[in-house]
């Protein structure tokens, strides 16, 4: 055989493929993922011919850049038949005279290797002029016959143009040919359109040929596949059918067990290990390479990926990617690009790989995502991880909105107590604080750590501006200052200095963090000893040095820090304040506000840190003094850890302790003998921050705390035996009945003397601690008089209220700051001394200024031309928030200005007096409905737009608004009951769920009762309540039963009476009276109180009280939780029972909703504009800022309750805690407000009180009181002239 160097081939590609139906040229239609023009080309290569000429035609660029100029190409520019196409090639042909060319269809896929070299051997064997690539076939119809005789061959015949006998031969054209390139030439040269359609075949040179004398002849090709081509998408499927089956048995052949073919492509460079089993719906493409023993599928994609030996494989999609032995993954699994999967590596559904390294042994949970990351070995990652590279700090955790569950292991080499760091990075969120729970070997190493709260950074967004009036301050809003932070691991709750500590044995270990609240980056974390801090005196400059520090000159300026002009915080509510009583503030005015101090009362929490930056112009060695005031905590220190360019220099500043001081007061930093400590700073920017810490007296909080978790829990062993109201005749043996019950009370009195002691030590008084000696003296005579013990246990119980009450006071660390200088020992601190004469004369002109400004005004928009009036019914912080709003957002881009006053009551009687507001925000209660029947306001549902602004709420709060076929307002706010239950209690007594329905609930109280705990209801909040409040149980019992409150009239269109007479609301009723007459439950009941002390392990309150006990009960913080109000069982209309599609009961968890809106009234001048503003306050990016902006004043007491129902989802709730919100508010269900509101709930109260009170029938006292509703009802409403009935 001729060298292959002297050979060439042309492959035809210029078909159109009409019948495709497509623009894609018919040559690129891909078989098993290749186009049909590459599988031409790979034949020719692998025959080792390289000199390949393509010829193009329609849409010629698809092709030619698909080749990317690999191949030479030539284009046709029209379609005259494949002589005409091979003649576009002249040119190139000429170059190569001296060698063969092999013609080929680029539409005819299976021409193989053998067959192009058996041909050529034979066409040079014979000296042939042309051979035809042939191949015999069973069924030849449509195909040219080859003409044979003894040398050769003597003609093609077409199909129509073959006789009988012709037609019966088997052997056919392939439509591939090996010429001799100057024979091929010549015959071209010859070739003429003598046919219908007026083309040059190809065929005609082989008779050209034979004609002028030149040998031909045919090569039999044993690939009988080698002819097919396809001309529709039949022939196509045909195609793709043909070469994935022929795969398919080759791999069978060498040990691949396929359970079923269907769906099955494998590409033809694929490689598949023996003993791997394929199932259906499996895509292995590209250069993909499987090893032995593997499950590949069901429903996979692989493509240019390497798997090892033993791997599962489970509906996942794998490209350009490493997969090593033994690795578990799927189902519902995406490995992108550039990732490897190491040994052992387990990955669950829903997980999204990328371009990551997964180290051995690693499990990857479900709903997670890596990109971009290496991961070591042994990690574990738990549901909705995400994992990627951040900001050039590489290979980090991106813990994004989720709660999964990260797992770790590591070595420790030396067993002892260690000190934890992370280094992390907070990302922007809703969450104002990172909360992960913590487990070291599958366990809390203790319940502090049970849920670690990590810090965000926070900045005032700009500097402390003015109102447009230039008369006032104006407060910047806090927000997030994102930044890589390395943070040990400490005590939030003000009762341990140091970082935890945590005990770690020899050898390997496991970490695993929960996210509870996440949004961050993690990098690392690390174990590590703390190095003691030196002594002042180990690093005492010299003075020499001291001296050597250049002075700052007369500038008062340099060194001097506002304390206002924070550079970051660690909390939101670290924001700038003000104080208007002393003129020796900086800066200050009388009556106008001025943003001069931060701190106050909002930096009172242990770890709460704030950063300032003082520009420094030489290095060296500086003093420093802080102005400063703590005036809260009487007789007691307030503890501050400095820190200087991120360093604690010295254990004299690792606690620095400010006395208590109404006034003002300047604190320098001196050691034990009363010298200044000179910190190094350095030339340029410097950092210095201030961090709150328990000080001296967090380690007593911590033991009284103990003390108090453990009176409660004896307090409520004692209660479960002698019940509130014991038998004063009645031995109930104490002391056999608790074990150690009056060892502990005895240990307790100890504990509370030594407490005092130790705090009179600290304080140098009594008087601050005097609540511990009246506990230990009541408790002391509870040891003395064992019998009486019963008797005094309200007494007890009042004292462990007492003692908590000042715990939380005096735990905090309040400390408000004016200024912070820093000084060379050649400069002198400013004198902040007061006159006695200009304090005097600042009073004064405050005195005076009150008679002249407004202070209900809140707003800098009054005196505007266009302004329209807007009345706030909340507290004067919520107040300047939405004035504030207003001003850098709404009224820059307004022609009427909104002005802001702060109004509290009597809106009403201001309006009706002709002196009332065009808009009023925060109004709730019927105050909506009393208006809008008397005609006071607007209707709203005739707004532009209406629709889609009440789409912001849930479906049926605005039926609070409704009257007379109207809305009269959209709501702000919107609260509805929860079921809170003690975890801990309900543990003790048996059950690990809360009741589900009603009768649980009912089922569970003889084991509740039995031992003398009470479960709470919703009761009025006063006696006089005009609306139903939100989560009251009548009605709670009265929507899960389906039924409406009242009673239309469609003439009318007003609700004229109550359903109180159906046997519904009869049962209802009879219902809600039981629980206080059949089981006893209190009418009135101090919440918090009975919840904290375990007394009444559960209780229905709005979803708002979740806030008091987060912040108010840190004692029981990890033992209580939340859940939707107990329901009731869905039922036919025979009183069965319903199931769902699953087989279980269907139950109804309806409740009730309040709210507080926005109204515009019918005063309003400019209605249009009203209607916008309130459209404006009600949107959802609005209500997020404003909640997170009260958040940051308040704290999390301070939690905004939003209507608007994507608004809530993004203020500062876990996905747990809104998960467990969305649900109850997903089962909401208003009870109309009509003009006679007060009525029904009067008399519906007076009625459960006269059954629950005086023991009356419950069917004849609700309906007797039902006539006077209704009667009530009807009379309202024809004074008003809404009805003639």
């Amino acid at each position: 055989m001729s060298n292959n160097s002297k050979n060439c081939a042309v492959i035809l590609a210029g078909g159109q493929g009409k019948r495709m139906k497509s623009d894609l040229p018919k040559p690129m239609f891909e078989v098993l993922g290749l186009p049909m023009l590459d599988w031409a080309i790979r034949a020719c290569e692998d025959a080792g011919i390289t000199d390949i000429c393509v010829v193009t035609g329609f849409n010629h660029e698809v092709i030619e850049k698909h080749l990317d100029g690999e191949y030479h190409t030539v284009f046709q520019p029209q379609r005259m038949g494949t002589g005409h196409a091979v003649m576009m090639t002249i040119d190139w042909l000429k170059e190569r005279a001296d060698g063969n060319v092999l013609i080929l269809n680029g539409d005819a896929p299976f021409i193989d290797k053998d067959t192009i070299l058996g041909a050529l051997s034979l066409h040079e064997e014979k000296s042939n002029a042309v051979t035809v690539i042939t191949a015999e076939l069973d069924n030849p119809y449509g195909y040219g016959r080859i003409l044979r005789h003894d040398d050769g061959i003597y003609g093609i015949v077409e199909e129509k143009d073959a006789t009988p006998e012709q037609k019966k031969i088997k052997e056919i054209n392939s439509g591939a040919y090996w010429f001799g390139v100057e024979k091929l030439i010549y015959a071209l040269g010859e070739i003429k359109p003598n046919n219908s359609q007026g083309e040059y075949y190809l065929t005609d040179s082989v008779y050209i040929l034979i004609s002028a004398k030149f040998r031909a002849d045919a090569y039999i090709s044993s690939n009988s596949d080698a002819v097919l081509g396809a001309n529709d998408r039949k022939g196509l499927l045909l195609l793709n059918n043909t070469a994935r089956f022929a795969i398919i048995e080759r791999l069978m052949d060498e040990g691949v067990e396929f359970t079923c073919t269907d769906g099955v492509t494998i590409g033809r460079d694929v490689k598949v290990g023996k003993g791997t089993t394929i199932m259906q719906g499996v895509i292995l493409k590209g250069n993909t390479v499987i090893g032995e023993n593997c499950k590949i599928g069901p429903n996979c994609i692989i493509e240019n990926c390497t798997v090892g030996d033993g791997v599962t494989l489970n509906s996942v999609q794998a490209f350009d990617s490493e997969i090593e032995d033994g690795a578990k993954i799927g189902p519902f699994v995406q490995i992108r690009p550039g990732s490897r999967i190491c040994k052992g590596v387990k990955i669950g559904d829903f997980v999204e790989i990328k371009n990551s390294v997964i180290g051995e042994n690693t499990a990857v949970s479900h709903l997670t995502y890596v990109g971009d990351s290496d991961v070591g070995s042994g990690v574990n990652f738990g549901c909705g991880v995400v994992t990627v590279n951040y900001d050039g700090e590489k290979k980090c955790v991106a813990w994004v909105d989720c709660e999964g569950t990260l797992t770790w292991k590591f070595d420790v080499k030396t067993a002892g107590l260690y000190n934890l760091e992370m280094f992390y990075h907070p990302i922007t969120a809703t969450n104002t604080t990172i909360e992960v729970e913590m487990k070291i070997d599958g366990e809390y190493p203790f319940d502090e750590v049970k849920l670690v709260e990590l810090d965000r950074y926070w900045q005032n967004e700009t500097q402390i501006g003015w109102d447009a009036r230039k008369k006032n301050q104006k407060r910047p809003p806090q927000v997030e200052y994102n930044t890589w932070v390395t943070y040990p691991i400490k005590d939030k709750d003000g009762l341990i200095n140091t970082p935890y500590f945590f005990y770690l044995s020899e050898g390997e270990h496991e970490i695993s963090l929960t996210g509870i609240k996440t949004n961050f980056y993690l990098k690392s974390m690390k174990f590590y000893n703390t190095e003691e801090l030196p002594s002042y005196a180990d690093i005492k400059p010299t003075q020499e040095q001291i001296d050597a520090t250049p002075a700052f000159g007369s500038s008062e300026d340099i060194g001097h820090i506002e304390a206002e002009n924070t550079y970051y915080t660690t909390s939101s509510t670290l924001y700038p304040t003000y104080d208007r009583t002393d003129y020796s503030v900086s800066p200050s005015h009388p009556v106008n506000k001025r943003y001069n101090t931060v701190g106050a009362d909002t930096w009172d929490q242990a770890t709460q840190t704030i950063a300032w930056q003082v520009e420094i112009p030489e290095d060296g060695y500086y003093k420093m003094q802080i102005r400063c005031r703590q005036s809260t905590m009487r007789g007691f220190f307030s503890n501050r850890r400095v820190y200087v360019n991120g360093v604690v220099p010295c254990k004299e500043l690792d606690d620095i302790r400010i006395q208590y001081n109404p006034n003002w007061q300047t604190v320098e930093l001196k050691d034990e003998n009363g010298e200044y400590i000179y910190l190094y700073l350095h030339k340029g920017t410097n950092e210095i921050a201030l961090e709150a810490i328990p000080g001296d007296i967090g380690p007593v909080m911590e033991r009284l705390d103990d003390l108090i978790f453990q009176m409660n829990y004896y307090y409520r062993r004692i209660l479960m035996i002698t019940g509130p109201s014991p038998d004063e005749y009645n031995d109930y043996y104490l002391e056999d009945q608790i074990d150690g019950l009056f060892d502990f009370l005895q240990t307790a009195v100890d504990t509370l003397y030594a407490e005092k002691a130790g705090i009179e030590s600290l304080t140098g008084q009594g008087s601050e601690a005097s609540t511990l000696q009246t506990m230990a003296v009541i408790l002391q005579m509870a040891i003395d008089h064992p019998e009486d013990l019963p008797q005094m246990l309200s007494s007890i119980k009042d004292q462990i209220s007492a003692v908590s009450a000042w715990m939380r006071d005096y735990r905090d660390q309040p400390l408000e700051i004016d200024y912070i200088e820093v000084k060379s020992t050649h400069d002198n601190f400013r004198d902040s001394s007061t006159n006695f004469f200009s304090a005097l004369a600042f009073g004064f002109q405050a005195f005076i200024g009150s008679f002249f400004e407004d202070y209900t005004s809140v707003s800098d928009s009054t005196g505007v031309e266009k302004t329209m009036n807007v009345w706030v019914s909340l507290g004067r912080d919520q107040a300047t928030v939405v004035n504030e709003l207003v001003s850098s957002e709404y009224n820059p881009n307004s022609d009427t200005k909104v002005s802001i006053s702060l109004v509290q009551g009597a809106v009403l009687e201001a309006t009706l007096a002709g002196k009332g507001p065009e808009v009023a925000l925060f109004i709730g209660g019927d105050f909506p409905v009393v208006c809008a029947s008397r005609g006071l306001l607007v209707n709203l549902k005739e707004q532009p737009g209406y629709d889609s602004v009440v789409s912001r709420f849930t479906p049926d709060v605005t039926t609070l608004y409704e009257f007379n076929g109207g809305v009269y307002g959209l709501p702000l706010t919107e609260n509805f009951p929860m079921l809170f239950y003690r975890t801990d209690v309900l543990e003790e007594l048996g059950y690990t769920e809360p009741p589900a329905t009603w009768d649980d609930l009912i089922n569970m109280l003889p084991d509740i009762q039995r031992k003398y705990l009470e479960v709470g209801l919703i009761l009025p909040s006063n006696i006089s309540s005009q609306v139903f409040d939100a989560g009251n149980t009548f009605v709670l019992l009265m929507l899960q039963t389906g039924q409406d409150f009242y009673n239309f009239d469609e003439a009318s269109g007003q609700y004229v009476s109550t359903t109180f007479d159906t046997e519904a609301a009869v049962e209802a009723f009879t219902k809600w009276t039981k629980f206080y007459t059949v089981y006893d439950f209190d009418q009135t009941y101090d919440a918090f109180t009975r919840f904290r002390t375990g007394e009444m392990p559960m209780l229905l309150q709005n979803y708002a009280f979740y806030n008091q006990l987060s912040v108010a009960a840190p004692e029981i913080k990890g033992l209580w939780s939340f859940a939707h109000v107990p329901g009731s069982y869905v039922t036919d209309e025979n009183g069965n029972k319903v199931k769902d599609e699953n087989g279980n009961y269907k139950i109804n968890y309806t409740a009730n909703s309040g709210s507080s809106g926005a109204v515009i009234f019918t005063s309003c001048k400019d209605v249009g504009a009203a209607w916008n503003f309130i459209d404006w306050f009600t949107t959802t990016d609005v209500q997020v800022e404003y909640g997170k902006t009260i958040e940051a004043i308040m704290g999390p007491m301070g939690r905004y309750d939003t209507a608007n129902v994507e608004a809530l989802s993004r203020l500062n709730w876990s996905t747990s805690e809104y998960a467990k919100i969305s649900d109850q508010m997903n089962n909401l269900r208003e009870v109309p407000i009509i003009p006679a509101s007060y009525a029904v709930t009067r008399n519906v109260y007076n009625a459960f009180r006269a059954v629950v009170n005086n023991q009356k029938n419950p069917r004849y006292q609700l309906s007797s009181y039902n006539r006077d509703i209704n009667s009530e009802i009807v009379r309202k409403l024809k004074d008003l002239g809404y009805y003639n009935g």
